[in-house]
């Protein structure tokens, strides 16, 4: 047999009766077409020679093979593909040992479980990642993977993507020896091993003691419950399924089928280009080659807020130890709460186990001295959105932060925030005409955090000083506006509390006597007045509670003039009057505050 290069990219070398098979395809050894084709014909040679009895399939380089190359999805398939590449090595008389180092991903991890054998160094990992790119592997993986080790674990695998360290994958089964010392030797020796020991020649894709659909189900719904709404792990899930319920070669054409529709959607599509700008992002012009990057073993955050919390749980996410700076001990205890709440949230979902998230907890600290950021690398500015404030913040730091320690801030939004629909920052506040910040003055701090839209502007026509004040005394003696009044403002739910009589909440309607909130309408209706009365007929309803009329709310419905709306279909309160009340009304009858309007109209 012709030995040496059998191409740019794969070499074929002979050790006693075993046959090498090296690639080397830097960086990754990704899995192209110039690989495929020389791993398909350094097979066809050794299956002809009768000399060989057996054969290593090994990589050169920081890694097995990684993965498919990504650069030929979508474009027209050149052969052989991959899949045919696995039929070569199924197809062998000899045994075939994978050699795994590094990351051993995707169809590398996919041709590995082609070979009869696999063994791996104690630092490799093997995985499926593929449906971080919105796809699912299409060279047999859904099929072969379960059929060695469960259904169960095999979803998880393919349905998060994460691969698993060498030793676990020893104890699954996944790899049949951990190598110690130089790794092709190693597996040459394990190969003459087998060889001698005539160890059966048994393929992934004949077995199926291990195809149970018990825990099947409910495992699925566990792993995708948060991934609703995603093409590939939904597709994943049903080829794996398709490995219990179908015959091999039926399962293995249907997840082509998976595999190719995934390919031309928009989904993969998306997650592939975040896939290459992550890594073009990365390369900085002007940056000469094998620039180390300065190691961080300490970071800073100088506020304990929604924002610096959440930056602190990014270091400890990344194992970097983190402090918090805060003024005040009690602010300074909310913020590690929220922290410790969204952990444990975070926990409760499945997204993370419980000793992890007290891992990530012991890396964060807070304290309320600033000094403490002498020995960080890394400071991260996150308070409030006052350039002064930051300003001193930033004096402070470069007299306590070393000389080398890089300091960062928070982008600073625009304190006009019109686009969103929410007020600028320094305006007089239209709810309780104080020359306050409007974010500052009570009627908004009421407000703000429920619904962040633009504050309304009061009633005027009742009041010769320009806002509309509560003239009921039972249902508001403070003298505020009628929008900032606090009985008002704390429930959305009614206008009227009282079945005998409107007494609390209420206010002398009239045609601007409602006030918006975003998309919420919220008038505010005294009596039975219809829409359209007039002012006069507005103070004769303080004096006539028969009935009032119950606030219409729409969430749906965009905002506009609530006066604007056909009058037949306000809606009316349905409580009835208590009976030491005046008689009810009958039907078709009006109350004092409708008669102007009724004498106009039948005049008309």
């Amino acid at each position: 047999m012709e030995m040496g290069n059998i191409n740019a990219s794969v070499d074929l070398r002979r050790d006693g009766e075993i046959a090498i098979i090296t690639a080397d395809n830097p960086p990754v050894n990704a899995l192209k077409h110039e690989v495929r084709a020389g791993l398909t014909e350094a097979l066809r040679r050794t299956r002809e020679d009768a000399a060989i009895k057996g054969v290593v399939i090994a990589c050169a380089g920081r890694t097995f093979f990684a993965g498919a190359d990504i650069t030929e999805f979508g474009k027209p398939p050149q052969a052989p593909g991959l899949g045919e590449v696995i039929t070569s090595i199924e197809a062998m008389p000899k045994p075939v040992v994978a050699a795994l180092h590094g990351t051993a991903f995707g169809g590398g991890f996919e041709l590995a479980l082609a070979c009869h054998f696999r063994v791996a160094v104690a630092g490799a990992r093997v995985g499926l990642p593929e449906v971080k790119l919105g796809l699912l592997p299409g060279a047999g993986g859904t099929q072969r993977l379960p059929r060695l080790i469960g259904p169960e674990k095999a979803l998880k695998m393919i349905v998060t993507g994460d691969p698993i360290e060498a030793r676990e994958a020893l104890a699954d089964g996944v790899v049949d020896e951990i190598v110690e010392g130089d790794l092709t030797a190693g597996a040459v020796t394990f190969a003459r091993r087998v060889v001698a020991e005539s160890r059966p020649l048994r393929l992934l894709r004949d077995r199926e003691e291990k195809l149970v659909a018990e825990g099947f189900a409910d495992a699925a719904e566990t792993l995708t419950r948060r991934l609703r709404g995603r093409d590939a792990p939904a597709a994943c899930v049903e080829a794996v399924r398709n490995a219990i319920t179908l015959p091999f070669e039926e399962g293995l054409k249907r997840e082509g089928e998976l595999f190719r529709k995934l390919v031309a959607g928009d989904q993969s599509k998306a997650q592939r280009h975040i896939f290459f700008a992550e890594r073009e992002a990365a390369r900085v012009p002007g940056i000469p080659e094998g620039t180390r990057p300065r190691p961080i073993a300490l970071g800073a955050v100088i506020g304990a807020g929604t924002m610096g919390g959440g930056i602190a749980m990014c270091f400890a996410n990344a194992g970097i130890p983190v402090t918090i700076v805060e003024t005040g001990r009690d602010l300074l205890q909310g913020g590690l709460d929220r922290v410790v709440a969204n952990y444990r949230a975070t926990v409760s979902r499945g997204g993370l186990a419980a000793d992890e998230m007290e891992r990530r907890m012991a890396l964060i600290s807070g304290v309320t001295e600033l000094d403490a950021v002498g020995s960080a690398d890394v400071v991260i500015e996150a308070v409030f959105e006052e350039m002064d404030l930051k300003k001193r913040v930033f004096a402070n730091l470069d007299r306590v932060a070393k000389a080398d320690a890089v300091l960062a801030t928070t982008p600073r939004h625009s304190m006009s925030t019109r686009s969103r629909g929410r007020p600028r920052g320094r305006q007089t506040c239209s709810a309780c005409i104080s020359s306050a910040r409007r974010t500052s003055c009570d009627c908004w701090r009421s407000y703000a955090g429920r619904r962040p839209h633009r504050m309304p502007s009061p009633p005027r026509s009742l009041s010769p000083g320009g806002s509309a004040r509560c003239r009921s005394p039972s249902a508001c003696a403070t003298g505020l506006s009628a929008t900032a009044c606090s009985r008002v403002a704390r429930s959305k739910r009614s206008a009227c509390c009282s079945k005998a009589r409107c007494r609390k909440r209420s206010m002398p309607r009239s045609p601007g006597s409602a006030f918006r909130w975003g998309h919420l309408r919220w008038p505010i209706w005294q009596g039975s007045m219809s829409v359209g009365a007039s002012a006069k007929g507005a103070a004769s309803a303080t004096r006539s509670r028969t009935h009032c009329a119950r606030p219409a709310i729409s969430a749906r419905r965009p905002a506009r003039d609530i006066f604007a709306m056909n009058p037949a279909r306000a809606p009316r309160c349905p409580i009835p009057r208590s009976s030491a009340s005046s008689p009810r009304p009958r039907p078709g009858s009006t109350v004092r505050g409708d008669r102007s309007r009724k004498r106009r109209s039948s005049s008309a």
